[in-house]
């Protein structure tokens, strides 16, 4: 076993850790009863580098074991000079091309995952935050970029949550009241896609980043925690099916006492109409979680940025952003 490989063996034990209910994460919503296996494939591709490129880096984002997810298998071709990970479990994997190198490249991953279907039930149980709880979980209570919280957004959030009281009462409203004033939607020339609270009040209209900007607004201006998380959908499972995935999902969790956090999708809901009471504290095993939260710091810097979220290939040439192209695939084992 190469030292490289002792490396990341030591690094999906800690991210195992990480997916545990530690004091930052909390609780995590049981274990529902199906089970989805397959193996993962995510390409990226820088086609064109600048003449004289000095530097050429890429990162990656690297899915990590959890409370609903086991990652086994993972490997790298080739192999990235780092990983590097942030205090909320994500993981990044970082290339350093130097100027002999930094010419056309391509970084594959590939991984076997095993999802369980997250199943909360009675939700009604729920309480409130004790002191150390929201202590620990105070980040998401607080705004990201694009997503407001508190006076700001307290008109909304009144209308949104009525004469809720209860936390899951609270959380239901507000599911309720992006879930009807939401359509799902692509339109052009409009800046859907970039998980903006504000966007989605105005258009009414975006894909899932904005559907849960929302959510996250309303959420944590009630008090509520919400965090975001984001990965890939997989289709229908068939043993032996492969196919393309055309990009990424994600969806949203809120904390409740007791029971931790509880996964709403409200965009697949949307699209799903008859799935609209399932996707309120539950989620399918169709899907791989890759990163949590907004607003991701990734190590080495990417040109001192922060994405607004992190799930698609990032690469620079001398520090400057350049444009890749990115596949994704799956195989039902």
């Amino acid at each position: 076993m190469t030292m490289f490989r002792v490396a990341v063996f030591g690094w999906l034990l800690a991210a195992s850790a990480w997916g545990g209910e530690d004091a930052l994460q909390g609780l995590e919503a049981p274990k529902g009863a199906k089970v989805r296996k397959f193996a993962f494939t995510y390409e990226a591709i820088v086609k064109e580098v600048p003449a004289g490129t000095k530097k050429l880096e890429v990162w990656l984002p690297v899915p990590q074991n959890n409370a609903h997810q086991v990652i086994t298998n993972l490997k790298f071709v080739p192999e990235p000079h780092k990983l590097e990970s942030d205090k909320v479990g994500n993981s990044f994997a970082y290339w350093r091309f130097k100027e002999a190198e930094a010419k056309p490249q391509s970084v594959i991953l590939t991984f076997d995952c095993e999802r369980h279907e997250i199943a909360a039930a009675d939700l009604a149980k729920g309480r409130a935050l004790n002191p150390r709880e929201r202590s620990s979980l105070k980040e998401y209570l607080e705004p990201d970029h694009l997503v407001p919280v508190g006076s700001e957004f307290q008109s909304i959030t009144t209308e949104a949550i009525g004469k809720a009281e209860a936390p899951h009462e609270i959380a239901k409203s507000a599911y309720n009241y992006v879930y009807s004033s939401m359509a799902y939607g692509k339109p052009e020339g409009k800046a859907w896609g970039r998980g903006d609270t504000w966007y989605a009040c105005k258009e009414g209209v975006g894909n899932c980043t904005d559907f849960h900007a929302l959510f996250m607004s309303i959420g944590r201006t009630a008090g509520i925690p919400v965090k975001f998380e984001m990965g890939f959908p997989l289709p229908e499972p068939e043993k032996g099916k492969e196919g393309k995935i055309g990009g990424y999902h994600c969806w949203a969790k809120f904390y409740l006492g007791d029971i931790g956090w509880v996964p709403v999708d409200i965009s697949e809901a949307w699209k799903h109409r008859e799935l609209v009471s399932y996707y309120y504290g539950n989620l399918t095993a169709d899907r791989v979680q890759f990163t949590t939260g907004r607003d991701i710091e990734l190590k080495p810097g990417f040109d001192g940025k922060k994405p607004l979220f992190f799930i698609y290939p990032l690469a620079e040439a001398d520090d400057k952003e350049l444009k890749m192209d990115k596949s994704f695939s799956f195989k039902d084992l």
